[in-house]
């Protein structure tokens, strides 16, 4: 399989990028729906892992030796700053109480961020909320695919492997419905929201199209008729489900439905479902070059926080929690007030995290490429 064009790689960047920008700014209460970026980067995740993977299993090396190169350079991409930022953050609880009760009170947090297990501690009734570390929960439902596919990739047969990428297709559904029908709507939305299983099917939707690249790119497929199939079902159940045709009322079922830990009704199965596809379509469609969407998402600033966005999203809440220990709750203040805080906020951070890209992750990017197994991958991968 070839790898795509440049045109192709720089809008999946910059999808990347109004991902990480719509994260952003849900968490200073611009976008109330920006939470949903996260659903794109695992369906980012899903395509870029497992066309590193096929070119991995282009090689004549051994199995254990593919494995191998992968979980040596993804360790190499996510832990190094996964752990600087984890340190940064236990100076600032540091300096908050020099005696160290902050860091000791946060011990659990400190040991799910090691573990990769951040989304199965915040489902924990003994979870301790904190504004540092909770956006890592993301990170850590990205470690689990990151885990397992490579195992079924590299292991098993072609069959096999597209067997257990449709089975998730179906099973998360599933997991999503049954979560919703044991537990209170309010629990049940946060289980969802944050279960690995839950959220599989979009790195599995994600991983098909690498499977499938080269018939998506050759158009033998319409993604924008998927895009507008998509766009249609969710439309119609909205409208359904408001049981209304005022626009009112379905702006208002619209509202609830893509609020954070959506629950009630259908909205586990069909909000993560539409996120899923609708990413999926997308990236289909930037594979099939519609200008469309190529077009805006090549736009260089698009582009840059697509390269920037794994430090953007790690440093995005450290950096807004000490705003906010000077201004106090930024996401409270009137918007007037919030843009002006918003404005140096977005400037610093864009600062770090073009410092951390350039002379932190590239460096070390480049040292884990350095292996002779594979030359470096100039695609999507971040």
């Amino acid at each position: 399989m070839t790898t795509p064009p440049h045109s192709k790689n720089d809008a999946i960047q910059g999808l990347r990028g109004v991902a990480a920008l719509s994260v952003i700014l849900f968490h200073w209460s611009f976008l109330f729906f920006g939470w949903a970026g996260v659903w794109v980067f695992f369906v980012i995740s899903g395509y870029v892992i497992t066309l590193s993977l096929i070119r991995l299993q282009q090689t004549t090396a051994t199995t254990k030796s593919k494995l191998a190169t992968f979980y040596r350079r993804r360790a190499w991409r996510i832990l190094p700053l996964y752990f600087a930022v984890i340190l940064a953050g236990a100076l600032v609880l540091f300096a908050e109480a020099p005696d160290g009760s902050r860091l000791w009170d946060l011990r659990t947090t400190f040991l799910a961020l090691l573990t990769a297990t951040v989304n199965f501690y915040r489902m924990s009734p003994n979870y301790e909320v904190n504004f540092i570390f909770d956006h890592f929960w993301s990170l850590s439902i990205e470690e689990h695919f990151y885990i397992l596919m490579p195992i079924v990739f590299l292991c098993v047969r072609r069959a096999r492997m597209l067997q257990f990428l449709i089975a998730w297709l179906a099973l998360s559904p599933l997991i999503r419905i049954g979560l919703s029908m044991l537990y209170t709507d309010e629990l049940a939305g946060e289980l969802v929201y944050q279960f690995s299983a839950s959220h599989f099917d979009a790195f599995s939707l994600g991983a098909l199209v690498a499977v499938f690249e080269r018939p998506i790119c050759e158009r033998k497929w319409n993604a924008q008729l998927l895009l507008c199939i998509v766009v249609l079902i969710g439309a119609g159940w909205i409208i359904l489900s408001a049981q209304s045709l005022s626009i009112r009322e379905i702006l208002r079922y619209s509202r609830g439905s893509f609020w954070i830990n959506t629950s009630g009704g259908l909205r586990p199965l069909m909000t993560y479902a539409f996120l899923a596809y609708g990413s999926t379509a997308i990236i289909m469609c930037i594979l099939e070059e519609r200008k469309w969407i190529v077009s805006p998402l090549r736009w260089r600033l698009i582009v840059y926080s697509g390269n920037l966005s794994y430090g953007l999203y790690l440093i995005h809440i450290p950096l807004q929690y000490l705003f906010n220990k000077v201004l106090g709750p930024t996401y409270e203040l009137p918007i007037e007030q919030r843009l002006l805080v918003f404005v140096p906020y977005i400037i610093l951070l864009y600062a770090i995290a073009h410092l951390s890209y350039r002379y932190f992750e590239v460096p070390l990017q480049h040292r884990a490429s350095g292996d002779a197994l594979i030359p470096p991958h100039k695609g999507a991968t971040g």
